[in-house]
């Protein structure tokens, strides 16, 4: 992705997009972590708070209309989003 940024402008070229991280090879988990940022999944992943699971990266909370065909046939889905405006929306659209 091709950042823009300095100190009075943070955005970049391309569209944003989601990342979808299966935790296995051989097929998706019962249990999926959704993250708002990139580095709200590395801080868990150094704490152990995911192990095991399929991880889904919104890189930003308007995608995650995204998200949504990725998250189905999981039988846990964990959401790690800010506790904010946006993240209170998102998790709102997810469990309609």
């Amino acid at each position: 992705m091709d950042k823009l940024r300095n100190r009075y402008f943070k955005g970049c070229r391309r569209r944003k997009d989601i990342s979808y991280l299966p935790w296995a090879r051989d097929g998706p988990s019962a249990e999926c972590a959704v993250f708002e940022g990139f580095i709200d999944y590395l801080s868990a992943l150094t704490l152990g708070i995911i192990s095991g699971a399929d991880t889904i990266i919104l890189n930003s909370v308007v995608n995650v209309n995204k998200a949504v065909p990725f998250l189905k046939g999981y039988t846990t889905i964990n959401c790690y989003l800010d506790n904010d405006n946006a993240g209170k929306t998102a998790l709102a659209e997810l469990t309609a």
